[in-house]
């Protein structure tokens, strides 16, 4: 691209960004929840005689259906044939609305399974659940994160983690504002033979990524259209393609760090 095409560029020595393109903020919430999970790590299987709770795993021994009951309004399920089965309640892996039954029955207690056509009976034979340990600072001193031995310091650490997340988030909406500054403030000679060809370099990447996908062109342009690659944005990448190639690309990069 030749320097002349360049006729005003925008000075980002002095720029100023929105206030909240800046803000970082953590949700407490979600903090507190990650910092609770490491608990979970260390949790144990444990059999319990009290009533099923959603989470629970239940053992359910079959028998064959007898031929004279009648279904009950589950959807369609194979055949369950007479022997042992798991189930996650709560899960909806085998039957939501089922799962959802079993709830406060204990062992030893008889259940209808859906079937198609017919209930089939069955036995809870097992009911094992999830118990979490409660977290304290030897739990912390089992992740093996070094230099953090205490639930607070522990905290600090989830943090520190979820700024560097937003601040790479944000980063992006930086970059974004950038590009609409820099279409706005700076002049550029005429460009319509290059806008053109970048155009047609574009086309021609998605003809070939159609290609590969097995689709056709129209399709293919209509997904990057859907994501976003209007006629407007393409000229904005163009330009911004430009001002990469000024000596303030590295500035700017800095900046948007900083």
């Amino acid at each position: 691209m030749e320097n002349r095409k360049l006729m005003k560029l925008y000075d980002f020595r002095s720029f100023k960004l929105p206030e909240k393109l800046l803000e970082i903020t953590v949700d407490t919430e979600r903090l507190d929840k990650a910092v609770a999970e490491a608990a979970g790590r260390f949790l144990t299987i444990e059999m319990t005689d009290g009533g099923i709770k959603e989470g629970d795993f239940v053992v359910v021994e079959t028998a064959p259906a007898d031929e004279g009951d009648n279904g009950a309004d589950y959807r369609d399920r194979a055949e369950i044939v007479p022997g042992h089965i798991q189930v996650n309640v709560g899960k909806g892996f085998y039957d939501f609305k089922w799962e959802q039954s079993l709830v406060g029955k204990k062992t030893g207690e008889q259940v209808m399974l859906p079937k198609r056509g017919k209930n089939q009976p069955g036995t809870i034979m097992q009911v094992k659940r999830r118990v979490y340990p409660e977290l304290t600072d030897d739990i912390i001193k089992q992740l093996s994160i070094e230099g953090i031995n205490t639930i607070p310091e522990y905290r600090a650490y989830l943090k520190q983690e979820m700024i560097s997340e937003e601040k790479m988030r944000k980063s992006g909406g930086v970059n974004a504002w950038v590009l609409k500054e820099l279409t706005r403030s700076s002049v550029f000679g005429d460009l319509n033979e290059e806008i053109t060809a970048f155009k047609e370099e574009f086309k021609e990447e998605v003809r070939e990524r159609a290609e590969r996908f097995q689709m056709s062109y129209e399709e293919m342009k209509k997904q990057y259209i859907e994501m976003g690659a209007t006629e407007e944005v393409l000229k904005e990448c163009f330009t911004y393609e430009i001002y990469q190639k000024t000596a303030y690309a590295d500035y700017l990069n800095g900046r948007i760090q900083e």
